[in-house]
């Protein structure tokens, strides 16, 4: 095991930065019925680009040899653009060790040159599987700057921690649609979380398709359950109907994710039942934000339990069930049945405000 000293840490902190490219080709799975690659497949890119540049046989060996791997503790990523079937795109991936115990990924999906999705995902190491996971130091070869990268435009893929920087600061900051909420033109409203829909959460079981091979839910599948807890409240066939459009021509629209950050703090066994409550606010006439939690559902210590009648679940209740996962999400919604130009936010979702 290394010891680290401040001022090592500091030198090294300084200069642990490397960069790795890898191609995607959109194939028709990765779409949704708006014609755009799923946001959750983007996780699942960044995913790759994280494994090219830590090494995937450095991975593999690392936990057969000790059972350590790695993990997702938070990220936050902002939806630019979508990609389409037939794409050829780029996972451009920059990571920075922050500690012993904590990094950082910058990963930009690219289309050319043309910046569709910005990510940042941070990571730790743990040992174990399951339940049994316990957090540890990252392995010596990446603390030691030991990380390989796969080739790109400037060579050997390792860069300087200020060429990283550089890189990162030439990245294109736009942002879209407006933060700050007027309603009907007038002064900003207090945007404090509300209930959304019903207001009751909403109960599914972790299956064995959602599992990785450390026996946790695969960090993907959680965005995916969000949005299954959304699309319920709102009316899958209220959605449908606002993608198809009206009889009178009216063209139709769908909800995209502009930006999301979630923090995992603990993962979702194969065989558990999990729970996730919806609050929402209004951030302009454009953007509904969400904030989800999701726990483990248990009720007299029993997470098993199999009834689906969510109405007698109080809030005291929900609290005391641990918690496994939270985000904020913002959505808004495009024309053309979801891949046209922005628009306001229909009234079936302002309905639903309370």
């Amino acid at each position: 095991m290394v010891l680290w000293s401040k001022k090592k840490m500091a030198s090294f902190i300084e200069d642990a930065t490397a960069t790795a490219r890898i191609p995607v080709r959109i194939y028709y799975e990765d779409t949704d019925a708006g014609g755009l690659v799923h946001h959750s497949n983007y996780l699942r890119y960044f995913e790759r680009g994280r494994e090219h540049l830590l090494g995937c046989n450095k991975l593999t060996e690392l936990f057969e040899e000790s059972q350590r791997s790695f993990v997702v503790a938070g990220m936050e990523v902002v939806y630019k653009k979508g990609a389409v079937w037939g794409d050829l795109l780029e996972v451009r991936t920059t990571t920075i060790v922050h500690s012993p115990y904590r990094v950082e990924f910058r990963q930009d999906v690219y289309r050319n040159e043309e910046l569709l999705v910005e990510g940042h995902v941070f990571m730790a190491t743990v040992q174990g599987s399951g339940t049994s996971m316990k957090l540890c130091p990252f392995p010596d070869y990446i603390l030691n700057g030991e990380v390989p990268g796969l080739a790109g435009e400037n060579g050997a893929g390792t860069a300087s921690a200020a060429g990283g920087a550089t890189a990162a600061a030439a990245v294109p900051r736009k942002r879209l649609p407006p933060p700050r909420r007027k309603v009907g033109g007038g002064r900003a409203e207090d945007d404090s979380w509300c209930s959304f829909g019903d207001g009751l959460p909403w109960l599914m079981t972790v299956y064995l398709d959602d599992t990785d091979f450390t026996n946790i839910s695969y960090n993907a599948n959680y965005l995916k359950w969000m949005e299954r807890a959304r699309a319920d409240s709102i009316g899958i066939s209220n959605l449908a109907s606002l993608r198809r459009g009206t009889e009178g021509g009216e063209p139709g629209c769908g909800a995209a994710i502009y930006n999301l950050k979630m923090s995992f703090k603990r993962g979702a066994n194969f065989g558990d039942r999990v729970i996730i409550t919806t609050k929402a606010k209004l951030e302009s006439d454009f953007r509904v934000a969400f904030k989800h939690e999701l726990r483990l559902f248990k009720v007299g210590g029993d997470s098993h339990k199999s009834e689906d009648d969510a109405s007698s679940i109080t809030d005291e209740m929900i609290a005391a069930m641990p918690l496994l996962v939270t985000a904020e999400i913002s959505l808004i919604f495009l024309s053309a049945g979801g891949s046209g130009n922005l628009v306001k936010l229909p009234n079936v979702v302002l309905t639903m405000m309370k």
